[in-house]
């Protein structure tokens, strides 16, 4: 009885998934290289931002009053721009069917903040929504409309603040949780998944008008988030300006 041995492929079979590998690879190294890049921006701005912060602060007269008590509390509303890193989910179309991925836009976000603080720093809890629901498509780039919904986003800062005065520049970090929702085996509609995640922050406050009270505020916030299936992990990078109010 003799056996059969098993021929290696032709270099004509073998040339195309030899290309295809190396091009996965050189994608994969752009990718990489991408987010390194936009990671180091955002070190870079947010160090710029608080420098530059606390050379304001120290030139900036004080303001005549201050809400009385150790302890202010803060509420406001914010509106951001949010950047995320491409393709965050994967599934099948049906068992055995086409790939489909969801991934995220870079877009404007909605939320609101409300905090307690004292001389030195303090917490605060924050939520903002997506203006925008997440897109699901297969490996053509056909998209399934209505597949998912809108990302919600919450975190929750310890902030320490740089310098105090009518400006006030901050350093914060934190949890974070990203609730995300897509249909990825166009079956069972769009499921909710809860991502953990952590966040780190720098931005600054300007008292407006000659009393404490009304403020405007600027950050840029990093947050990365733990994968939940069918979702993976999940980076953001967000510039948000808001308004509130001390009392």
């Amino acid at each position: 009885m003799s056996r059969q041995r098993s021929t290696p492929p032709s270099r004509e079979c073998a040339a195309p998934l030899v290309a295809g590998r190396v091009i996965r690879t050189r994608q994969a190294g752009r990718e990489r290289t991408a987010r390194y890049a936009r990671f180091v921006a955002v070190v870079l701005v947010a160090g710029v931002v608080t420098g530059s912060a606390v050379a304001a602060a120290q030139s900036l007269p004080p303001v005549s009053s201050a809400p009385a008590g150790p302890w202010i509390r803060e509420t406001g509303v914010e509106a951001g721009w949010h950047t995320s890193s491409g393709v965050i989910g994967r599934g099948r179309n049906g068992p055995g069917g086409e790939p489909i991925v969801a991934s995220a836009d870079a877009g404007p976000t909605i939320g609101a903040r409300t905090g307690v603080f004292g001389r030195v720093g303090g917490v605060e809890v924050a939520v903002a929504v997506g203006s925008a629901r997440l897109n699901v498509m297969n490996d053509a780039g056909t998209k399934f409309p209505n597949h998912a919904e809108r990302p919600v986003l919450f975190t929750g800062l310890g902030k320490v603040l740089l310098a105090r005065g009518r400006a006030r520049p901050f350093v914060a970090a934190g949890v974070s949780g990203a609730l995300l929702a897509a249909d990825l085996d166009n079956a069972n509609g769009p499921t909710w998944r809860l991502l953990p995640g952590w966040s780190l922050g720098a931005g600054m406050t300007w008292t407006l008008g000659q009393h404490e009270g009304a403020y405007l505020m600027v950050e840029v916030r990093r947050q990365q988030f733990k994968g939940v299936r069918p979702f993976s992990d999940v980076r953001t990078t967000a510039v948000t300006v808001g308004v509130g109010h001390r009392y």
